[in-house]
């Protein structure tokens, strides 16, 4: 299967339109086919990110200090253990974090939680998503993303 601009969207406008499926799958729940399976020569192609697959964000916002529109806001550096409910749903809690103007670190924060919906992440929580020029991850290029979430303790 070749994808037009080896592209498949699978948020737009901020909806979730479709998921990653591969063929079977796609034929199983009679989902669009993501074209997303690779495998080895001898393997049934399956959805598999060892194989150099990559999901990626399209950029659509430019500057992170004036998307901020002057309010501070949370850097999340290392979050491990959130996950999504079947209802969208979503938790998680921040190890580490840092109180963020939009274009310096401002200091440490101590350990929380957040949380939203996977809907309003979409939609109407959703900042932006942004080439990242601030902070150095390596030497592959990188993207930050902003959306609004409700902290808790």
């Amino acid at each position: 299967m070749v994808l037009e601009d080896n592209r498949f969207p699978l948020i737009e406008k901020g909806q979730l339109k479709a998921v990653l499926t591969d063929k079977r799958t796609a034929h199983l729940y009679d989902l669009p086919h993501s074209g997303a399976a690779a495998g080895d020569y001898d393997d049934v192609p399956t959805i598999d990110s060892s194989h150099g697959g990559s999901l990626s964000f399209r950029t659509d916002s430019r500057n992170l200090k004036e998307a901020l529109g002057g309010e501070p806001a949370i850097f999340a550096f290392i979050s491990s253990g959130g996950d999504f409910t079947a209802d969208g749903a979503y938790a998680a809690p921040l190890q580490v974090s840092f109180l963020f103007d939009g274009r310096r670190l401002l200091g440490k924060l101590p350990e929380f939680s957040v949380r939203s919906h996977l809907d309003k992440m979409l939609g109407e929580d959703y900042i932006g998503t942004f080439d990242n020029d601030l902070f150095y991850f390596g030497d592959l290029p990188s993207q930050l993303q902003g959306y609004k979430m409700t902290i808790v303790q």
